[in-house]
Order: structure tokens, then C-alpha cells, then sequence
């Protein structure tokens, strides 16, 4: 397999901390469009709370629908099944995550 493009993001804290145009609303969405039509395997080496803006941004431009795009998540912390819910919801953002939780269909990822 051959890497054709690698493109280095600030860390979100490090973004903000300094008011730099990566904390700004829109980013992600920005660099899927610059990215999708030479990118179809995204490696993300990142937070979780960068992985759901990443993963929001292509979801928005429908990037998952047919099936082309791919996210591959490297995560350094070991996985638990309590900090499961961590890389496809985010709680932080919006109530949905605690109607989610209270749902007795998903009380496995209560832990």
C-alpha cells in the first residue's frame, strides 16, 4: 500500500488554546473537501473528541453512504468496554447521548 497524502492537524486543546483557525467551526468539514475526491482511507491518530468531529464532517457530506470511505482509529489508550460509547457518541455536545443511555436497549454500554 502506498501513503499518496499525509496531512498533520493540531491538536484541538493546542488549536484553541492559541485561537487558530483549526478551533474554528467548519475545519473538518474543510479538509474532508480539500481530501475526499484523493482520499478513500482515512488513519486517524487522534482524540475521540477530534474523531467525532471528523466522523461528522464526512457523515454531513455523505461520505459513508455508498460504501468508498473508510476511518481507521488508532487509539494509544486500551480499550475498556465502559469508555466504549467514547468513539461513536458525544455526550459533551448534546442531550441525545442521555436519552441514548437510558434506553434499556443499550444498557450494555452502561458500565
Amino acid at each position: 500500500m502506498t501513503v499518496s497524502y499525509l496531512r498533520s492537524v493540531m491538536d484541538r486543546h493546542k488549536c484553541c488554546e492559541g485561537n487558530h483557525r483549526c478551533c474554528q467551526n467548519g475545519y473538518w468539514y474543510e479538509v474532508i473537501k480539500e481530501t475526499q475526491n484523493r482520499t478513500r482511507i482515512y488513519v486517524f491518530l487522534g482524540t475521540p473528541i477530534s474523531l467525532n468531529d471528523l466522523m461528522t464532517a464526512m457523515n454531513a457530506l455523505q461520505l459513508f453512504d455508498n460504501g468508498d470511505y473508510v476511518v481507521i482509529y488508532v487509539d494509544m489508550m486500551t480499550y475498556t468496554t465502559r469508555e466504549a460509547r467514547k468513539y461513536l457518541w458525544s455526550e459533551y455536545r448534546t442531550n441525545l447521548g442521555e436519552h441514548f443511555y437510558r434506553d434499556s436497549r443499550y444498557s450494555r454500554f452502561r458500565k
